[in-house]
């Protein structure tokens, strides 16, 4: 700057202005600076709760795949269990497709999936054929899928589908999730979900693989002892499961119990079958009484039983979740399943079913008594009840009412030495209660003792002496009318029927919503503890699961390569197969064998042609072509490839693979990739996109 009065330039204000302008430019580049800081801060804050917002949808729509894989499973179960039963029956013919069939019948219960929105229920998927495939999907209840706080934030829209006509896949077209958080984020994903259908494959629960098993015993299984303990899946063959001794108790759990013969409680023992989730399948179960242990037998579980359950006298039975008896036959009590009570002071529990189902009726035998009929033939068919469950076989409710025979003061009815048997004289318009006659239930007139609907058969007992007792049954041509004649007793005299129970049976109430399914009548205690009928039922499911237990054939053969092993020696002591490190891990013998806790405790395989008895605890798997006799407690472990590869440490050459048909049933492992029921490859994404 110039100064007039020096004539000198004077710089002083110009360097106060320079710093006046560097600090301006200063905190203009400071605010720019904050500016874009925070402007980063923002779009970062942003792309955050966009991407937390993607990450909300994205899960939304993992949800709704997540409840489509649990929804085929449901299906996948229940189609299968169908399938099952009616498998081997079905395969027969010629023109027969499983694979066909098991679609549909997943197509089916896909269908039938529903949820209650708004007290209204609304099904998954939809069908516009008819039901014959899935055509669309209900979006308000895929919604449902989606985790329960998600849901507000959730808007789910398509509804059509489309299924692949060679592979019968499902897939769920341009599912769309719109997700909106509170904060003002929206994120939309749209997939199609594609439903692919599981391989078909039959494979019956008693041929499946040896890492299924504790005991296979080609024969049959007893035990002997207090306490003991099979824990896995156990086959015994036609001789069944016997208790052996007074004072034994068995338990069974983790695994299916499959007895092509008899289940057999001996008096003073007890059977406990603990394992809800799985399978007892047995021809008859008979428990005796219940031993000063107070111990009663329970099962608990899915128990298939082809002919009666038992309970004799003092015995104590509890059934818990489901009992279902398929034999359904209408003139052989041994193929008809019912519950018999045979003796005083009785128990039953029934009050922890879920399901009881008894396709079969009761019958009075007559083949184990020395009985004529009227013309002093032998007698020996046995008589039809009204009853799925019956005690003492309620002859009282069977015999024509005395006030019917006019020559009868009784029925039954007592005739001394010498004197002359009258033939019955029927009277069918006798009035039995209300305005019932007996011709109501008998029919009309045909001949002799044949009614339309009855045959009435006096039958005669020999006492010695010349003694005779004469019953008049009412044996009906089919089970209907036979369970209309009980009903109708019932409910005329129920009193006199609870008596006569009573003195017998000690019966609990059924659960509540239990269902109970069965061909003739059946009790139950009802509130108050008065005794409650059961009426039977139209129609009893059974003919599937008598096929599938017939099917049930021994795996022994199919897991033990039976030419090898009858080439042994049975005179010599059993092979012993050794691990790569050393360890016997394997046992073989074409003899019996007694495990006694002297081998090492690395053997977790036994496999024997004859009888094996377990004297002292053991963990492994023991497979024989005889009896095996539980006399201490098994345990089954899981086997491994390694153990195929043990060798035997008296003959090199000899492998433990050598005495076993197929490897792959050993592991437990398929052969084929497509009989994987893998969830997430049988529902997956496709053209998944965001918006």
């Amino acid at each position: 700057m110039f100064n007039p009065k020096s004539g000198k330039q004077n710089n002083k204000g110009s360097a106060i202005i320079t710093v006046v302008i560097s600090m301006l430019f200063v905190m203009t580049l400071g605010a720019a600076l904050l500016f874009a800081a925070y402007t980063g801060y923002s779009i970062t804050l942003t792309q955050q709760g966009d991407k937390e917002n993607f990450y909300d949808a994205s899960s939304a729509m993992d949800d709704m795949r997540l409840g489509v894989q649990t929804l085929l499973s449901s299906a996948m179960s229940e189609a299968y269990t169908g399938i099952l039963t009616t498998y081997i029956a079905d395969s027969a013919a010629s023109n027969y497709n499983p694979q066909t069939t098991f679609n549909s019948a997943i197509t089916q219960k896909l269908l039938s999936k529903a949820v209650t929105i708004n007290s209204v229920s609304r099904h998954y998927f939809t069908s516009n054929d008819g039901g014959l495939t899935i055509t669309g999907y209900n979006a308000d209840a895929m919604t449902t899928l989606i985790d329960t706080a998600a849901q507000p934030y959730s808007t789910v829209t398509g509804s059509t589908a489309a299924v692949n006509s060679t592979t019968s896949a499902i897939s769920l077209k341009s599912l769309n999730v719109e997700y909106s958080s509170s904060t003002g984020y929206k994120s939309i994903i749209t997939s199609d979900i594609t439903i692919t259908m599981p391989y078909f494959y039959a494979c019956s629960a008693a041929t499946s693989s040896i890492n299924n098993y504790a005991i296979v015993a080609n024969t049959g299984i007893t035990e002997s002892g207090s306490g003991r303990h099979v824990n896995g899946s156990v086959f015994a063959g036609s001789g069944g499961l016997t208790t052996s001794l007074s004072g034994d108790s068995l338990t069974l759990e983790n695994g299916d119990l499959i007895c092509k013969g008899p289940l057999t409680v001996v008096d003073g023992s007890a059977i406990t079958y603990d394992a809800p989730s799985n399978e007892l399948w047995a021809s008859e179960i008979t428990v005796g009484a219940m031993g000063t242990a107070n111990i009663p037998t329970t099962l608990n579980g899915n128990v298939y039983v082809a002919d009666d359950l038992v309970l004799n006298a003092a015995a104590n039975v509890t059934l818990i979740n489901t009992y279902f008896g398929f034999g359904n036959s209408t003139n052989d009590s041994s193929q008809s399943s019912s519950i018999l009570i045979n003796g005083r002071g009785t128990t039953l529990n029934i009050n922890g079913l879920n399901k009881l189902s008894l396709a079969g009726i009761s019958f009075i035998d007559t083949l184990s008594q020395t009985v004529v009929n009227s013309v002093n033939a032998p007698y020996t068919a046995p008589i039809p009840m009204g009853e799925s469950m019956s005690i003492k076989t309620d002859q009282l409710a069977y015999l024509v009412p005395a006030e019917c025979i006019s020559n009868y003061e009784t029925n039954p009815c007592f005739f001394a030495s010498g004197d002359t048997v009258p033939a019955p004289t029927i009277t069918p318009s006798t009035v039995l209660w209300g305005t019932k006659t007996l011709a109501d239930y008998i029919g009309t007139p045909v001949s002799g003792y044949t009614y339309s609907k009855c045959v009435i058969q006096p039958l005669y007992k020999p006492f010695g002496d010349g003694l005779k007792i004469g019953y008049v049954f009412l044996v009906f041509k089919d089970k209907s009318y036979a369970n209309e004649y009980f009903k109708d007793y019932f409910a005329a005299d129920p009193t006199k029927i609870s008596q006569y129970m009573s003195l017998y049976l000690n019966l609990s109430g059924k659960a509540d919503n239990a269902i109970i399914n069965t061909a003739g009548n059946t009790f139950y205690t009802a509130s108050g503890g008065t005794l409650a009928l059961n009426a039977a039922s139209d129609t009893i499911w059974a003919s599937g699961a008598s096929t599938q237990f017939t099917g049930m054939t021994s795996p022994y053969a199919a897991f033990v390569n039976t030419t090898k092993l009858a080439t042994l020696n049975a005179a010599n002591p059993p092979l012993q197969f050794k691990n790569a490190v050393g360890d016997v891990v394997a046992l073989v013998t074409n003899a019996d064998y007694a495990y006694t806790g002297s081998s090492p405790n690395t053997v977790h395989l036994i496999i024997s042609s004859g009888n094996v008895t377990i004297s002292s605890p053991y963990t492994g798997i023991v497979i024989a072509g005889g009896t095996v006799a539980v006399n201490n407690n098994v345990t089954s472990v899981l086997l491994d490839t390694k153990m195929l590869n043990a060798t035997c440490s008296t003959d090199a050459s000899l492998k433990l693979s050598d005495f076993i048909n197929n490897s792959s049933q050993f592991l437990g492992t398929t052969t084929s990739a497509n009989d994987s029921w893998n969830l997430n490859s049988l529902v997956f994404y496709e053209n998944w996109t965001k918006k």
